[in-house]
């Protein structure tokens, strides 16, 4: 598999190159290209998040118009009605704050990302952001970490 360490580890190693000690950010992440993720892995997720993910420009209109009088009847934000870009956008750039200003920057960053990257581009990239507990970012961190 093509890997890629993306937490910034530093490592001691014996004379046989044997890591023996680990200095780390709490982080765990290993990047992988989308070809070496196996699509059953990836299509839950598509499912799940954002059935509507192939067919749309970053933003799910349908969504935010069922979340919109939810949150307002309730005076905060409960509903999310993210996109798989939203949640792209809001895990690599902007905070996990429930304010309606960081959920406007969320759909701005959302329209552009879907302006510069493909589908396949954008997948990949949150395929190896999203965070599954346990400081394990991306979905090869988790297995390591769930499956090992």
């Amino acid at each position: 598999m093509n890997r890629k360490k993306l937490a910034q580890n530093s490592y001691m190693k014996a004379a046989n190159g044997k890591v023996i000690s680990e200095i780390s950010t709490g982080e765990k992440r290993t990047y992988l290209k989308l070809e070496d993720i196996p699509l059953f892995l990836e299509n839950p997720f598509i499912v799940t998040e954002d059935q509507k993910f192939h067919d749309h420009a970053g933003v799910d209109l349908s969504g935010i118009s069922r979340a919109l009088p939810i949150n307002s009847q309730n005076k905060t934000i409960e509903q999310g009605g993210s996109t798989i870009t939203q949640q792209l956008a809001r895990n690599v750039y902007l905070s996990h704050d429930r304010t309606y200003n960081r959920k406007l920057s969320e759909l701005i960053y959302a329209y552009q990302i879907e302006r510069k990257k493909s589908k396949p581009e954008i997948m990949e990239l949150y395929l190896n952001a999203i965070y599954f507990s346990n400081g394990a970012y991306g979905i090869e961190a988790a297995s390591q970490y769930y499956l090992k």
